[in-house]
């Protein structure tokens, strides 16, 4: 996995977060993210980054089963 920014402008996502699950994210962040602005969202005990592989079963299921498509982590 690469980390850095977009190879263009299209690359940049804006993402919608229904304001009912705030709250939750705020706790998550303060709890368990890494700090700082650019800080990752999931990192281990450790506060090493998570392996690609620990999310894949939990994003790829459904496109085997039906047909939903995979969603890129890279």
């Amino acid at each position: 996995m690469t980390i850095g920014p977009p190879k263009s402008e299209a690359g940049k996502r804006l993402v919608s977060i229904p304001a009912t699950l705030l709250p939750d994210l705020r706790a998550h962040m303060e709890t368990y993210a890494e700090k700082g602005e650019h800080g990752h969202v999931f990192v281990g005990p450790k506060g090493a980054k998570l392996p690609r592989a620990n999310f894949t079963p939990c994003l790829g299921g459904g496109a085997q089963e039906g047909d939903a498509q995979r969603i890129p982590l890279s």
